[in-house]
């Protein structure tokens, strides 16, 4: 068999920043190594899916299909959700500055009396 290979680097800031997600997946006769890496600034995740023999093939494809998932299902999670998160942001923001422009106003009268 001839060796193959597939690598991909994506950046996952569009503006600034190395945060990125790497994969690589080398196949020749005696094994298929293949791993991924999440980076930012500071920290890197490596989760490593190499197998040498057939039965080790189909954990390894399991855990990928978990992980892959996962994240779609947080994805989905987050976007449900974005609406009611940002409505309620924007109420306590409102509510801050109301509760700041109410303090500053006892203040004032405090100072006229």
């Amino acid at each position: 068999m001839k060796s193959k290979e597939y690598r991909s680097r994506k950046f996952l800031n569009s503006k600034h920043g190395l945060a990125a997600i790497e994969t690589h997946c080398y196949i020749n006769d005696w094994y298929m190594e293949a791993d991924v890496t999440l980076s930012d600034c500071n920290r890197n995740i490596s989760l490593e899916f190499s197998v040498w023999k057939e039965k080790e093939y189909a954990e390894k494809a399991k855990k990928l299909s978990l992980i892959i998932n996962e994240l779609l299902a947080m994805q989905k999670f987050m976007e449900e959700n974005k609406d009611s998160f940002f409505e309620a942001r924007k109420a306590k923001e409102l509510e801050n500055k109301t509760t700041k422009v109410k303090s500053l106003g006892q203040l004032l009268g405090e100072l006229d009396d």
